[in-house]
This record gives C-alpha cells, sequence and structure tokens, in this order.
C-alpha cells in the first residue's frame, strides 16, 4: 500500500512538494507529447488498439506530472498554472483515452459538409488514405489538436456557430488575427475592471462580507459573470491562435475551424439544454462522452438504471471533477463547491426534461432564460467562480500592467479628459 502511495504522490504531489518550473525544468512539461502523437499515428492505421492501449499508462503518468508535478509557484501564476492544467487535460489525457479505447473508428476522417462547399482538393486530402509523409504529420496534428470533430467521423452530429468570416484563407487568416487582437483587448479590459476590488487582487471571496445581503450578492452575481466573459475571451484567444497555426502552417480548409461560440450565449439561451449543449462551447463535449457518458450508460445498462439520466449524470460528474482538478493545480487544497454545482446541473437537465416532457413542448421563452439565469448565474456565483476567485485566479493579470493597452494608455487618457473637462 505505501508503494501505492509513492507511485500516486510521484504524480501528483502535495502543494508544497510541487517544483517549480524554469529553464532547466519546463521541457518536463513536454513530456506526454511523444508517446501521444504516436497514438495519433496508430488510430490512423488498423489492428493498432492493443498498442495504443499499452502507450495510454505513459501518457497518463507523463501528463499527471506535467500538471500537478511542476508548476509556477505563487499566488500570480494562478491563471498560468490553470491553463496549463485546462491545455495538457483537454489535449493530452483526455484525447489519450479517446484514441487508446475508442479511436479505431471515431477518429476516420470523413466528407464533412463545411469542406466540401467550398474546397474539395483539401476536402481529399483530409479523408484519403495516408500515402506521404507529410500529409500523415498533419492528420496526426490535426487529430490532437481538434476536441470537436470537425472533419472526422465522430464530428458529424455536432452542430457549429455560423461563420462570420470570409472563407478565403487570406481573408480568413486577417480576420482570426483581428479576433485575437480584439479579445486580449477585452481580456485587459475586464482583467482591469477586476483590479478595481481590493478584494478580487487579494485572493479573496467575492461575497463582500461589508456589503448588505441583496448588494453582495448582485455584486458577486455581476463578477461571476465577467468572470465567465473573461473565461470565454481567454479560450477564443487560444483557439483562433490553434486556427492561424492549423490554416496557416498546415494549409487545413478554412471550414474545419469554426466560430467556437454562439454569440451572447449568456443573454441568448432559452433553456440548460440550449446552453450545455449549443451555446456553450462544445471543446470537451466528446471527451467528456469518453470520460462519463459511455462507461456510466454501460453501467446503467448492465443494472437497468434509467439510462439517459445516467448518461447525463455521468457527464456532468466528469466535468466537476475536470474543473475541481485544474483548480488544484494551483496549489490550493480540494474542495466541493465546483463538483455540487456541476453534479446539480446534472439533476437540473432532468428535470427540465421531464417537465418538457409534462407540458408537451420544450422549455424556452423568457421563463426558459430565467431558469438558465438562475441555475447558472446566481447558483455558479457561489458554487462556481468563487472558489476561483478565492485561489486568486481573477487576480493573476492575463497581462502584465507594463504591456496593458488599457492601464497605460486608456486610463491615462481618460483621467486627463476627465481632469481637463473639470469632472473630477
Amino acid at each position: 500500500m505505501f508503494r501505492v502511495y509513492s507511485a500516486f504522490r510521484s504524480m501528483i504531489p502535495e502543494p508544497a512538494d510541487r517544483v517549480n518550473i524554469d529553464s532547466t525544468t519546463w521541457p518536463y512539461l513536454l513530456q506526454p507529447i511523444p508517446p501521444l502523437l504516436c497514438m495519433a499515428y496508430l488510430v490512423q492505421r488498423p489492428n493498432t488498439r492493443l498498442l495504443r492501449i499499452l502507450i495510454f499508462p505513459i501518457v497518463l503518468f507523463t501528463s499527471l506530472r506535467s500538471i500537478f508535478y511542476y508548476v509556477w509557484v505563487g499566488p500570480q501564476f494562478a491563471d498560468k498554472n490553470i491553463g496549463k492544467a485546462y491545455l495538457i487535460f483537454v489535449f493530452c489525457l483526455f484525447k489519450a483515452v479517446d484514441l487508446a479505447f475508442y479511436g479505431d473508428r471515431a477518429h476516420r476522417f470523413c466528407e464533412s459538409p463545411r469542406v466540401e462547399r467550398s474546397n474539395p482538393t483539401n476536402k481529399e486530402a483530409l479523408k484519403s488514405p495516408a500515402g506521404h509523409v507529410v500529409d500523415s504529420i498533419k492528420r496526426t496534428l490535426y487529430i490532437i489538436c481538434t476536441s470537436r470533430g470537425v472533419g472526422l467521423k465522430y464530428g458529424e452530429s455536432n452542430r457549429y456557430p455560423v461563420e462570420f468570416r470570409p472563407l478565403e484563407k487570406k481573408a480568413f487568416l486577417l480576420a482570426t488575427f483581428m479576433e485575437i487582437i480584439k479579445n486580449l483587448l477585452l481580456a485587459d479590459l475586464t482583467d482591469t475592471i477586476f483590479m478595481l476590488n481590493p478584494n478580487v487582487i487579494r485572493g479573496r471571496s467575492i461575497f463582500i462580507p461589508s456589503l448588505p445581503w441583496p448588494t453582495r450578492y448582485m455584486t458577486a452575481i455581476i463578477y461571476h459573470l465577467l468572470s465567465m466573459n473573461l473565461v470565454k475571451i481567454s479560450m477564443k484567444v487560444v483557439y483562433y491562435t490553434f486556427t492561424l497555426i492549423g490554416v496557416g502552417i498546415l494549409s487545413q480548409p478554412t471550414q474545419v475551424w469554426p466560430p467556437l461560440f454562439h454569440p451572447y450565449p449568456f443573454f441568448t439561451s432559452h433553456s440548460l439544454h440550449d446552453f450545455w449543449s449549443t451555446k456553450w462551447h462544445q471543446l470537451i463535449r466528446r471527451l467528456l462522452h469518453v470520460w462519463g457518458g459511455y462507461p456510466v450508460e454501460w453501467i446503467a445498462m448492465r443494472f437497468g438504471l434509467p439510462k439517459r439520466f445516467m448518461t447525463v449524470l455521468g457527464i456532468y460528474i466528469v466535468s466537476g471533477f475536470f474543473h475541481q482538478l485544474t483548480l488544484y493545480a494551483t496549489g490550493h487544497e480540494l474542495n466541493t463547491e465546483i463538483l455540487i454545482f456541476f453534479i446539480a446541473h446534472g439533476f437540473f437537465m432532468e428535470i427540465e426534461y421531464q417537465w418538457g416532457r409534462l407540458i408537451k413542448k420544450h422549455v424556452g421563452g423568457l421563463w426558459g432564460s430565467l431558469w438558465v439565469f438562475c441555475t447558472v448565474h446566481v447558483l455558479g456565483a457561489k458554487l462556481f467562480s468563487d472558489p476561483y476567485f478565492v485561489c486568486g485566479v481573477a487576480g493573476a493579470s492575463p497581462m502584465p500592467p507594463r504591456f496593458s493597452p488599457i492601464r497605460r494608455i486608456a486610463m491615462p487618457a481618460l483621467l486627463y479628459i476627465a481632469k481637463s473637462c473639470g469632472w473630477i
């Protein structure tokens, strides 16, 4: 038993025993990549499942060490540690399970309607058998980098937001680059707003004790909405950066990189199903099914449990553990608030489904929007966002203050104008 515990702690040590990332230790973060590349290459070849399963423990061990063993030490690096944990979880650990146990048919390249409409040459390159080293490398990299499965078998049933960028390659790349710049400025603006609250800077709760209860909760909801918007902005920056690499360097068709979010997902969702399955991002949809949906569905069928409800609940349980463990990667102790939030949403989804069956129509309209606001934002302010704020994630600026155009240019200019006009 002691050896098992020692092996576990060699991957996930206590927060006090973790190693700081510096010029000598950062290469260890790349350890999961070589075995993962082998798995992504092998999944395109027949009769390689056993070999992929044998490689999987290597990816598991190196991924957990990269997430939990090597960290940037200090509360000011909380956002970087969480970002690292998200990327390694999604593109290494979660992906490795999919490639090892479910990958034979799901990762076949298929004929995508988006690709077919405008670029048949690239469509053929995506779906043709490996005949050239460069093409094989491109397909291998795409299997790793994609999580929504555009152009792959498992992504055929997904629904993607309407494309707002031109599909011509140069114009598409320019529009994507401008989206990165715009979202970086929005992230800087949101973080500047966070800095106006001293509780956020010090890594304290967004429920400010000195405020009356109604004002305290409304303030927390506002900061929750701002933090969720910052998450959305940060994910778009990373996604659009991958888009530039995929289209600009790997010469992939523009149609396999659709937008990440529907416009204004927080205010246009009329049901929880609409929010989680359509309006919010679908980056880990496949991975949550692989880790939670499919195994729990098998258990439900074996023991005669309600299959639909158990499958959905399994997905949300895995999502809760996923978000909880990324927070643990910052060096803080585990808590159950985030896990409770996602488990509750598994039950909320079932309540919504049964209510729709009772009234014989889908939940929607004003009452549906109010239902989403209460379950996602009112409940989420306390159970989801507050633990991240307490850990100092919101207080860790994504852009150093000396490079911040909002704090270095916009705010001094507004202050000068206000003084010139006699407003202050």
